[in-house]
Order: C-alpha cells, then sequence, then structure tokens
C-alpha cells in the first residue's frame, strides 16, 4: 500500500483536491494522510479547516505557517516557516508520495521540503499560465515534481517543453470540475433565499484578490470595481480576498466604502463552501473579479465572467471571459454586455469530471522511478 500525504493551504486548492481525496479514500491501495496548513487556520478568512473536518475527512496534523502581514516579507517569511514545519511533518509520516495542488506561496513549501527529502512529489495544475508570483511558483514547483496531472492540453505542452519526461505528465483534467459536476443543481429561488438574495432580480458574484507584484495597488484597484458595481446598483455578493500580499489594503477599501454608506446590496463572506458556490455560480448573473473560478469552474458552467487586470494574465480561458483593466467605466461596459449576452454554452476545456479517479489511479500504479531528476533533452 502506497502512503499519499495531502497538503491543503487555502480554500482553493481545497475545492481542487476534494474529488481527488474521495478517490484516494475509496481505494484499498492508498493510504491518505491529510495535512492542513495556511490560511485554512486562519479566522480572518474563514478558519475552513472546519469546513474540511465536517466533509468528514481526517486531519492527520495541522501547522500554522502564516506570518501576519500581508505584504512581499511575511509571504516570504511564511514560505521559510512552512518548509520548517512541513519538514518535520513529512519526517513523522514518511509517505511515499507528497501531492499538492496549485500555485500559492503556502503550497511551495510544501513542495521545497518534499523535493529536500527526496520524497516524490505530484503535482496537480502545472503548465498553466497567469499574472503575479504564482506563475514563478507553479513552474518551479513543476520542476520539484515527479508526477505531473496538467488540467488542460496546453498545460501539458508547456510541463514537458520544461523538459519534463512525458511520460509522467498525466493529462487529467481538473478535479474541480469533478465537483461541479457532481452537486446538484438547486432552483434560483432556493438559492437566493439562502443568501438573503432577491430571486426577481439579478445578482452578481464578485471576488477580487490582491495581484502580489501589484500590492500597493491593490486598494485602488479594487475601489474600481465595487465603484462600478455600486454605480449600476447591483446586488449579489462578496467573498474576502486570500491572505497574498495587498489583500489587508483590499479589506481596508471594502470596509471604507461601507462607512461611506455603499456597498449595502453587497453580501460580504469570508467563505462559502463549494456545494453551495456552485449553485450560486450557475444562477449569478455575472461573475466579477480576478479568481480563477470563474474561469475555470465558470467555462464548464458557462457563467458569463468579467475578469479584471492581469492576475489571470494569458490563462486558457472559454468564450465565458472578458477581460477588461482597472478603470470603472470599462468594468460597467464589460458587466452590461455581459448581462445582456446571458449564460454561455458549457465549455470542458478543464476536464470533464473524471479527474479525481484518474489522479487516484495514477498515483496507485506509476513506477515512481529515481528521485533523482534530469531534463528530457
Amino acid at each position: 500500500m502506497r502512503k499519499v500525504c495531502v497538503v491543503s493551504g487555502n480554500r482553493s486548492d481545497y475545492a481542487r483536491l476534494k474529488a481527488v481525496l474521495n478517490a484516494i479514500q475509496e481505494r484499498q491501495d492508498l493510504e491518505l494522510d491529510l495535512i492542513v496548513i495556511g490560511s485554512h487556520l486562519l479566522p480572518d478568512f474563514g478558519t475552513t479547516i472546519e469546513q474540511i473536518r465536517s466533509d468528514g475527512y481526517s486531519v492527520f496534523a495541522t501547522s500554522r505557517t502564516i506570518i501576519e502581514g500581508e505584504d512581499p516579507a511575511s509571504m516570504t517569511k511564511s514560505i521559510g516557516l512552512g518548509v520548517m514545519e512541513l519538514t518535520t511533518l513529512f519526517d513523522t509520516v514518511s509517505p511515499n508520495i507528497v501531492l499538492i495542488s496549485g500555485d500559492r506561496f503556502e503550497i511551495f513549501s510544501a513542495a521545497i521540503a518534499a523535493a529536500a527529502m527526496n520524497l516524490h512529489l505530484a503535482h496537480l495544475q502545472g503548465g498553466e499560465v497567469s499574472g503575479t508570483f504564482d506563475e514563478s511558483i507553479r513552474h518551479s514547483i513543476t520542476k520539484m515534481a515527479h508526477l505531473h496531472f496538467p488540467a488542460t492540453v496546453g498545460a501539458r505542452e508547456r510541463i514537458v517543453r520544461l523538459g519534463e519526461m512525458p511520460e509522467n505528465v498525466h493529462l487529467v483534467g481538473c478535479p474541480s470540475i469533478d465537483l461541479v459536476d457532481s452537486i446538484p443543481e438547486a432552483d434560483r429561488e432556493t438559492v437566493c433565499h439562502r443568501y438573503d438574495l432577491d430571486p426577481s432580480e439579478p445578482y452578481v458574484i464578485v471576488i477580487q484578490h490582491p495581484v502580489t507584484t501589484e500590492f500597493r495597488e491593490a486598494g485602488n484597484q479594487v475601489l474600481e470595481t465595487l465603484e462600478a458595481v455600486e454605480e449600476m446598483g447591483l446586488s449579489g455578493l462578496m467573498l474576502y480576498p486570500n491572505v497574498d500580499a495587498g489583500s489587508e489594503r483590499i479589506v481596508r477599501t471594502i470596509r471604507g466604502m461601507e462607512e461611506a454608506g455603499k456597498l449595502r446590496r453587497l453580501h460580504k463572506y469570508k467563505h462559502i463552501p463549494v456545494e453551495e458556490f456552485v449553485p450560486l455560480m450557475r444562477h449569478a448573473a455575472v461573475f466579477i473579479g480576478n479568481s480563477s473560478a470563474a474561469i475555470r469552474e465558470g467555462s464548464y458552467l458557462g457563467s458569463p465572467a468579467v475578469d479584471i487586470g492581469t492576475r489571470q494574465n494569458r490563462r486558457e480561458r472559454g468564450a465565458n471571459v472578458l477581460n477588461v483593466a482597472h478603470d470603472r467605466n470599462l468594468i460597467r461596459e464589460a458587466i452590461e454586455l455581459q448581462m445582456d449576452h446571458g449564460a454561455y454554452p458549457s465549455d470542458p476545456l478543464y476536464g470533464n469530471g473524471q479527474a479525481g479517479h484518474g489522479v487516484a489511479e495514477i498515483l496507485a500504479t506509476a513506477e515512481l522511478g529515481p528521485v533523482q531528476k534530469t531534463l528530457s533533452y
């Protein structure tokens, strides 16, 4: 039996890992050890470890790896702290494989620790392109990983071009699409009543994270978005940003607008479980901001989306996404266009709902080979 240690550091990578966690637990030839770190443990970001536990997963260990500050220095120190903490935990678990997802700084710690400890590393969602420091982290993890699970054809091609052995690069799709596919549809009235929205009018979803390479502008950038939504008189809901550098500036801007009597029609949340968030996406008039969910899950659902700024720069996307700069007039025009258009056809760009079992099968049966890596050319 192979022991797989899965590390989750935030609400977004957990949504992508759930289908894989389920598939691992269903197999007799895999043993799961789940380590929870990062913003999962922070009240300001929803203490989402409670969601993990309520979903029925046994947590092997937790570790507080976030240093307060929400700036590049605190992010960098958090990476170092994460390496130290996860080194101890990996030494305790002694896994055959460490599995991580994505491209965030919390997960970078897990990749560094696993690689330096001569552990086989498996990585979901490598090979994608985007804005921010996340792109550098993503490709760095690719060069440390031994098994790769890209979500798209283009991502697989990039991983191979980075010098990875083609036989170790498995195109499986994004496991978050598995969840989208498995969540029952709910009627619009039920969804609206659950979140105190008026079912007789359209609602929007707003999620805007800081761009770490532009963190000083995060407050001004979100101000343009929120002023556009305010000027249009739109109702809906907003999720607070992640823990990246610049998030405090976004939160201060939100609170400043609230103190000025604005944003009363936007309900704010630290976290919404994916089982409730997917139905919200299905019925939303427009998804606004810079979250990859609008591009990844949104393409599958056909959700009209307005992507703002550079955070998702060059990420593969379906026809459902319009990209605009941080300008309230351009944002307002794009929102109006998307509201007039309505839902788009479903696009399986990021998968067809079978990724979780595909990943688990490969984790159980793949020839792990030597830990030492080399370029394939």
